[in-house]
């Protein structure tokens, strides 16, 4: 059978015979979304054809970890984990994104609605069994920024040792509290809005079955400085003191912190967009890169990364004299 055939038979054997299936917008990943539209119902289902992508195990038990710690992560309707095939509930087409451009959610009320979710979240203890993000592992996360954005005419084995290790000592040097879960892909396109649910559960989750454990300002960051996006800086900043104080965290401490975490982000991204059109063909990432290297610099003149900003700007090149430069 084809896979339009297989996924028919799978939605089938829901008790949705002769469903209505529409296409959603994809994301990165090699992930397809469906909404199946089944009388006064409708569904939401995953097609992650297991050739191309891992199997959805994670996804369905951080779901459920989620759901039964009080957060709104869609309910897992019906699956078959071998085929790639998940119908989950539908949270609906409210996702921050389009509702704060559109002014039906105000940037402030939604950026404090999802910091004051990840406090909350940060209350619980972590998922057994996620992977841990630590200084070391996340400065070798670095890598792809030289395998595929940094020319290969200017790659230096010692210098390249060297700024892993003043990366890693920069996270190291501004870590705090205890670990927390990570959501990972956190921003306002992958966030939906539930306002007629209570507290943190007016944050519907979506992308998080890369979730990980790892440092408390990571998530907050991915938000707040998402280059996709206009970045309102008297907003992140704002944002990052109430969440300071919330979390009872020093605030010029996590200030720092939050500079690192947003740094290491913004390093590996500009490698992943990079291999995203190396090696995928998806060049449409490209277009993002000098917003990522604003951000960076942004990040790197913080005080308390300028070891990190000096061996940077040795050795790292701005996006036009970069691999993928047209």
């Amino acid at each position: 059978m084809t896979r339009s055939q297989d996924m028919q038979t799978f939605i089938a054997t829901s008790g949705r015979d002769h469903a209505t299936i529409t296409p959603l917008a994809q994301d990165a990943s090699a992930r397809q979304y469906f909404r199946v539209q089944h009388g006064a119902e409708t569904t939401i289902l995953m097609d992650a054809p297991p050739d191309k992508n891992p199997p959805q195990d994670s996804f369905v038990d951080i779901a459920q970890w989620l759901t039964t710690a009080g957060f709104s992560a869609p309910e897992i309707i019906h699956s078959d984990i071998p085929a790639g095939f998940l119908l989950c509930e539908d949270l609906s087409d409210a996702v921050f994104s389009m509702e704060i451009d559109s002014g039906r959610l105000p940037s402030d009320v939604a950026f404090e609605a999802a910091s004051d979710m990840l406090c909350e979240l940060h209350q619980r203890a972590p998922m057994p069994d996620l992977p841990i993000y630590t200084p070391n592992n996340m400065s070798r996360m670095a890598q792809p920024l030289f395998d595929f954005y940094q020319p290969d005419v200017s790659r230096d084995p010692q210098a390249e040792s060297q700024f892993y290790t003043v990366l890693e000592t920069v996270l190291q040097k501004t870590w705090l509290g205890n670990p927390v879960t990570l959501l990972r892909d956190f921003h306002a396109g992958n966030l939906i809005w539930l306002p007629n649910r209570e507290a943190h559960k007016r944050v519907g989750l979506l992308d998080f079955q890369d979730a990980a454990v790892g440092h408390v300002a990571y998530d907050l960051v991915s938000m707040l400085f998402d280059i996709r996006r206009k970045i309102d800086m008297d907003l992140a900043q704002d944002t990052i003191v109430k969440f300071a104080h919330k979390s009872n965290l020093p605030v010029t401490e996590f200030q720092a912190a939050c500079a690192a975490q947003s740094a290491q982000r913004n390093l590996r991204i500009l490698g992943i967009f990079s291999a995203l059109a190396s090696r995928q063909g998806k060049t449409g990432y490209l277009k993002w890169l000098p917003a990522v290297w604003n951000q960076l610099q942004r990040d790197l003149a913080h005080p308390a990364l300028s070891d990190l900003q000096d061996i940077a700007s040795n050795i790292i090149v701005s996006p036009e004299n970069s691999k993928v430069a047209s």
